[in-house]
C-alpha cells in the first residue's frame, strides 16, 4: 500500500498540511493565549482589589473593626491569592500582606534586595491610582526584570480619595498554569495526527483500490482485451474516469476492428494480385511476400525467417532496395530469372512526418509483352524486308527497260514476264496481310453452314491432282470420304485452309513424292490431315512454323509469303477449331486441323446455325 505513489504523495501531503496547521496554531495560540489569560486573570483580581477597598474605606469611616480587617488582611489568608499592598494618600505603603505570591517574588530578588525595591516601583502606579484610575499592566517589580501582573483601585471616589489598593500576581505562577495547558495540547495535536494519518490511510485505500481497478482494466486493454470493463458504478470522478476509459476501449475496440478488416482486404488484393509484392521496413526485414512472388521464384512457401537472400538470390536487388530508402526515389528496371523476364518497381514508403519507414517491390513478369514487342518488331522488319524485294526487282527490271539495255525483244519479253511475277507475288503478299490484319481484328463474318465433304474435298482436289501428275508427284484422297458425316462451318474458309496446306505440301515435295488427305472421326469431331513427304520440319522450328513470316526451309525464301499458316491458325481460331504440325526432318510432315461434326440439333429454327463452344482433345489420326 506505502509503495502506491499517490498515498505516498496524500500522506506527504497531508504530514506538511498538519504540521504547517500546527506549527501556525502554536504560535498564533503563544502569542494570542498569554494576553488572554492575562486579561482574565486582571479581570479576576480587579474585583477582589475593589472589595479590599470598600472593607479599607468601612474601617476608615468605624463600620468594621479593626480585628475584622486584621484578619483579612493576615498573612496566613489565601484570600486574594496576590501580594496586597495598600497606599495612603501620600503615596506611602501601610499595609502589606505577604502571602505565598509574596514568597515567589522574594524568590526571584536578587542578593541584597529587598522589598522596599518593589514598593518604590509601585509608587508611580499608586500615584496613578490615587487620581481616581484603575490600573492593569504587567510591571517589572525587581531588578532581575520579572514581571507581575498588577493591578490597583482607589479607596472611595473622587474627589474623596483615602488611599489605594494594589494586587500584584507574578507572571511566572499565571504562565505555570498555562504551561500545563501547552502540555495537554501538545499531546492532543500529537494523537489527533496520529489519528488523522491512520484515517488517511484507510480513505487513501478506499480511493487507490478503484484507481487500481482502472489501472488493472488500462493494462489489459493495452494487451488487446477490449472485452474488459472497468467499474463504473463509482461515484465522482473516479467513476466517469472508467466510463471514459470503457468509452475509448469500445472506440479503440472498434477502430481496431476496422483496421483489421482493411488489412484483410489489402492483404487479400495483395496476394490476389498477378505481380510479385514484396515489402520491406526500414532495417531491411521482410515483412510481406504475396503468393505470385514465391510462384515467379519457385518457392512453394516463404522462407524460414524471411531471409532476404533466401527468398531472392540477387544481392544487387536488395542493394537496390537499400539504395531508394537512402535516395527516397522510385528506382525501376528489369531481371531476368530462368527465361522469364520480371519489370521490377521499388518505391521506398513514407511516413506522415515523411519518414521513410521501408520499401516495397513490384515484380511483373514482362516476357510475353517483351516477346510482343519483339514479335511486333520482327513483323515490321519482315513486312519490310518481303516489301523491299520484289520492289527492288521491279525498279531493276524497270531501270533495265527505260536505259534499253534490252535489245533483243525475247529478252524484253522475259523481262516483262519477271516483272508480271513480282508484281502478282507484291500483289499477294498485300492481300495476305490485308486477309490476316481482318481475321485478327475480328471483322470478317464467318457464316456457319451444313457442309458435305464428300462433295466439297474432290472439287477442292482435282485440280491439284492435275498439277501433280505434271511436276511427277503422287496425290492421294482418304479412301473413307464416303463414310465422313457432314461438317459444320464456313465452306469457302474450310476451302482457303486447305488451298493453303496443300499449296505448301506440293511445293516442299519434290519429284516423285507423295501427297495424302487424310480424314478421320469421332462423335464431335472430323479431322483432315495433309501429309507430304518433304524435306520436314526440324524440331527447334516445329513450335514457330504458325508464326508470321516465319519460314523453316530458309533456302526457300523465295517461295511464298510466309503467311499462309498464320492465316490458316487465324480462321480455324475464329471456328473455334484447332490445327497442329507433326514433322521430321527429312521425312516429311502432317497439318491436321479439325471440323465439328453437324448433328440433328445443332439446327435450330429456321435452320439458324451456331459455332460450338468448346473444341475436345484431337483423337490420333
Amino acid at each position: 500500500m506505502i509503495k502506491s505513489v499517490i498515498v505516498r504523495r496524500i500522506m506527504i501531503l497531508l504530514a506538511i498540511s498538519l504540521m504547517l496547521s500546527a506549527t501556525l496554531s502554536a504560535v498564533i495560540y503563544f502569542y494570542t493565549t498569554r494576553s488572554y489569560f492575562t486579561k482574565i486573570k486582571a479581570a479576576e483580581l480587579i474585583p477582589r482589589a475593589e472589595t479590599i477597598a470598600d472593607m479599607v474605606e468601612q474601617y476608615q469611616r468605624g463600620y468594621l473593626p479593626e480585628v475584622a480587617l486584621a484578619r483579612l488582611l493576615s498573612s496566613d489568608s489565601t484570600l486574594w491569592d496576590a501580594q496586597l499592598y495598600i497606599f495612603d494618600t501620600q503615596g506611602s505603603l501601610f499595609i502589606s500582606q505577604r502571602s505565598t505570591s509574596e514568597n515567589a517574588l522574594s524568590a526571584n530578588l536578587e542578593p541584597g534586595e529587598s522589598v522596599s525595591n518593589v514598593v518604590q516601583n509601585l509608587r508611580p502606579l499608586a500615584l496613578e491610582i490615587l487620581k481616581g484610575r484603575q490600573i492593569s499592566t504587567n510591571v517589572a517589580l525587581s531588578g532581575n526584570q520579572v514581571d507581575s501582573l498588577v493591578v490597583g483601585v482607589p479607596i472611595g471616589k473622587n474627589p474623596l480619595i483615602h488611599g489605594a489598593v494594589v494586587l500584584s500576581k507574578p507572571l511566572p505562577e499565571l504562565y505555570a498554569a498555562f504551561q500545563s495547558m501547552n502540555t495537554t495540547l501538545t499531546t492532543s495535536v500529537f494523537f489527533a495526527f496520529a489519528l488523522v494519518l491512520i484515517s488517511s490511510v484507510v480513505v487513501s485505500h478506499q480511493i487507490i483500490r478503484p484507481l487500481n481497478r482502472v489501472r488493472n482494466a488500462a493494462m489489459a486493454i493495452a494487451d488487446g482485451q477490449f472485452h474488459i470493463r472497468a467499474d463504473e458504478k463509482q461515484k465522482g470522478e473516479i467513476g466517469e474516469l472508467a466510463f471514459s476509459l470503457n468509452h475509448l476501449s469500445s472506440r479503440l475496440s472498434r477502430t481496431i476492428a476496422d483496421l483489421e478488416l482493411e488489412r484483410g482486404r489489402l492483404l487479400e488484393i495483395l496476394d490476389g494480385l498477378s505481380e510479385g509484392i514484396v515489402a520491406l521496413d526500414a532495417a531491411g526485414t521482410i515483412t510481406h511476400i504475396n503468393p505470385k512472388l514465391l510462384k515467379l521464384f519457385n518457392h512453394k512457401e516463404a522462407p524460414p525467417g524471411a531471409d532476404p537472400l533466401s527468398l531472392i538470390p540477387d544481392q544487387d536487388l536488395w542493394n537496390r532496395f537499400i539504395t531508394a530508402m537512402k535516395q527516397k526515389t522510385t528506382v525501376s528496371f528489369t531481371m531476368t530469372v530462368r527465361s522469364a523476364i520480371l519489370g521490377v518497381t521499388l518505391t521506398p514508403l513514407k511516413n506522415d512526418d515523411h519518414q521513410i519507414v521501408g520499401a516495397v517491390g513490384l515484380f511483373r513478369d514482362i516476357t510475353e509483352s517483351e516477346r510482343l514487342e519483339q514479335t511486333r518488331r520482327d513483323y515490321v522488319a519482315n513486312v519490310s524486308h518481303e516489301l523491299r524485294t520484289p520492289i527492288a526487282s521491279l525498279r531493276s527490271l524497270a531501270e533495265a527497260l527505260k536505259d534499253d539495255l534490252i535489245h533483243s525483244d525475247k529478252d524484253k519479253q522475259r523481262y516483262y514476264g519477271y516483272i508480271l511475277r513480282e508484281s502478282m507475288r507484291l500483289s499477294q503478299l498485300i492481300d495476305d496481310l490485308l486477309e490476316l490484319s481482318r481475321l485478327q481484328s475480328g471483322a470478317v463474318a464467318l457464316k456457319p453452314q451444313s457442309v458435305d465433304l464428300k462433295a466439297l474435298l474432290p472439287a477442292i482436289c482435282e485440280p491439284y491432282r492435275i498439277t501433280t501428275d505434271e511436276i511427277g508427284i503422287q496425290f492421294e484422297l482418304p479412301d473413307n470420304l464416303e463414310h465422313c458425316p457432314d461438317i459444320f462451318g464456313n465452306p469457302d474458309r474450310i476451302e482457303q485452309v486447305l488451298h493453303i496446306l496443300l499449296d505448301n505440301a506440293i511445293k516442299f515435295t519434290s519429284e516423285d513424292g507423295l501427297v495424302s488427305l487424310k480424314v478421320a472421326w469421332d462423335q464431335n469431331k472430323v479431322y483432315l490431315s495433309v501429309r507430304d513427304t518433304g524435306q520436314g520440319i526440324s524440331e527447334q522450328d516445329l513450335p514457330y512454323v504458325f508464326e508470321r513470316f516465319y519460314k523453316a526451309d530458309k533456302a526457300h525464301s523465295g517461295m511464298g509469303t510466309g503467311l499462309g499458316l498464320s492465316i490458316a491458325r487465324e480462321i480455324l481460331s475464329l471456328m473455334d477449331e484447332r490445327i497442329w504440325a507433326e514433322s521430321r526432318l527429312h521425312e516429311g510432315s502432317c497439318f491436321t486441323f479439325t471440323l465439328s461434326a453437324n448433328h440433328p440439333q445443332d439446327l435450330g429454327q429456321n435452320n439458324a446455325l451456331r459455332w460450338p463452344h468448346e473444341a475436345p482433345e484431337a483423337a490420333a489420326i
